[in-house]
């Protein structure tokens, strides 16, 4: 019985991409403290998905995401 097709195909060996190879620099990161007005902003001037969350020292604390601003949103929650 032939394969189903699939639109994902396994990697080759050695053409692996990293994602060194394609993050963006300088990392623009949110503190815990922006509100997701300021965050949303970022998000759409920069094209992002998403960003890392740091606390002040540098740590990344968490993530966040086009999906957790609307999921506030649906929830009633004011930007």
């Amino acid at each position: 019985m032939p394969a189903k097709p699939t639109a994902v195909q396994p990697a080759r060996t050695g053409t692996l991409l990293k994602a060194k190879d394609i993050m963006e620099q300088p990392v623009i990161a949110a503190t815990p403290q922006a509100s997701l007005r300021d965050v949303a902003t970022q998000l759409v001037t920069n094209e992002f998905s998403g960003m890392p969350v740091a606390a002040s020292d540098g740590r990344v604390v968490g993530v966040i995401t086009e999906s957790d601003i609307i999921r506030a949103l649906i929830q009633g929650k004011k930007l």
